[in-house]
């Protein structure tokens, strides 16, 4: 008995040496391979050499999709995209691609390193361990400066297979075609595209001034690439080889952050000083761009809802949007009003306690107290509401809401 002990121990060898095969649709110079060389280095570090990780870069394991889908049924370790790509399996992602989500990197890196990161951290059987910031996308093309809606039209745009941009070129007027990746500069060479769009990095590391002569500065959308690590892959690792891989990951996301304050400014001027490309700025600080995307685009079914407002006390007219749905039972409407800064307490609740999609509320049976500062209140049914002071706008105070199923995230400016 006690010798079958001693060869039990003696068999009970620690955790395996793992090399991490890491699918990045990024190009060599791209913000999806810094981050992933800055995961390596520390996950290397962190575990003194016993685990590395292998970036296979610019889409070489499948398109980027396809690595979300072998990543959740644990064939692919882990994978670096663009967050549109995982929408599609997770529709709690999607709030990230609204249009005019984000309007600063300092917004990204606060709803993904906050409470709505967090909240996206696990799902469609993969992990979110890190992230990587690319930058706003911006609009390319080989025919003309676009500056309006109107310069837009007749042009053949490229855009990821995301319902959520092609609903925001749709509402501009012209009908995207949705393309993998690897196969983009090939299309825009070959002209069966006039443009796409991407961020600066992107735009360097793809070589796309080559092919493509004008860049137009739109702010619609920022691009951030979660590093995801298999669920499978995840939780067969020992307590201490999670923590290192998650310390890894938090290592990369601020590598990623790092990387694009240092390097944006000097690749937007390489651009256009070693490269010729012409970049313009949209008309009229973008407004009929802001004011079509965000009237037309939302998610169906109606799990979110992202308005823009300039200034708090305007926010009740966004809120009357078809698409906004809810119905809070509460006696505290005044503090729900308190925290929007709005002193028309009755015409908000009017416009907005119950109104609904087809009749059908998102939330219903709610009862909640919500004052200024607070991050989360619960009121003990099924329904949680995150609010917050957790943004900090400058540009034209613009208020950006999420409205999700069974939760309300808001944030004021502060």
């Amino acid at each position: 008995m006690a010798a079958a002990a001693v060869a039990a121990i003696s068999f009970a060898a620690p955790a395996a040496a793992k090399n991490f095969r890491i699918a990045v649709g990024g190009s060599v110079g791209s913000t999806q391979e810094v981050g992933g060389l800055a995961f390596k280095e520390k996950l290397e570090q962190l575990s003194g050499g016993e685990h590395t990780a292998t970036l296979f870069l610019g889409g070489q394991l499948g398109s980027a999709q396809d690595t979300v889908n072998d990543a959740a049924i644990g064939t692919l370790d882990m994978s670096i995209l663009a967050i549109n790509n995982i929408t599609p399996f997770s529709l709690r992602v999607g709030v990230l691609s609204l249009p005019y989500a984000m309007l600063s990197p300092e917004d990204a890196e606060t709803l993904t390193q906050g409470p709505i990161g967090e909240e996206l951290i696990e799902d469609a059987g993969v992990r979110i361990i890190g992230w990587t910031y690319a930058g706003f996308r911006r609009l390319t093309d080989s025919q003309r400066p676009v500056r309006t809606v109107e310069d837009l039209q007749g042009l053949v745009i490229r855009v990821p297979k995301s319902e959520i941009m092609v609903d925001t070129y749709r509402a501009w007027g012209i009908s995207p075609t949705s393309m993998a990746w690897s196969e983009t500069f090939a299309a825009l060479q070959t002209q069966v595209f006039d443009g796409q769009d991407t961020p600066y990095i992107t735009i360097n590391a793809m070589k796309f001034y080559e092919i493509q002569q004008y860049t137009t500065n739109l702010w619609y959308l920022f691009l951030i690439e979660p590093l995801i690590v298999s669920e499978q892959v995840f939780q067969d690792l020992s307590e201490k080889d999670q923590s290192i891989l998650l310390e890894a990951g938090q290592a990369a996301t601020e590598a990623s952050a790092q990387y694009l304050r240092d390097q944006e400014a000097a690749i937007q001027e390489q651009l256009v000083v070693e490269h010729g490309m012409e970049i313009v700025d949209a008309a009229d600080d973008e407004a009929e761009f802001i004011e079509l995307a965000t009237s037309a685009v939302s998610m169906d079914p109606p799990l979110v809802l992202w308005r823009l407002a300039r200034n708090a006390a305007s926010l009740p007219e966004y809120l009357a949007h078809p698409g906004f749905a809810i119905n809070i039972q509460s006696s505290e409407q005044a503090d729900l009003c308190k925290l929007f800064a709005n002193p028309e307490r009755d015409r908000f609740a009017a416009l907005n306690w119950h109104s609904g999609v087809n009749g059908v509320p998102v939330l219903s049976g709610c009862a909640a107290t919500i004052e200024c500062g607070t991050h989360v209140v619960y009121d003990g049914g099924d329904h949680e509401i995150l609010v917050g002071r957790v943004i900090k706008h400058t540009a034209n105070d613009r208020v950006p809401l999420v409205f999700g199923k069974g939760r309300l995230g808001a944030f004021e400016t502060a």
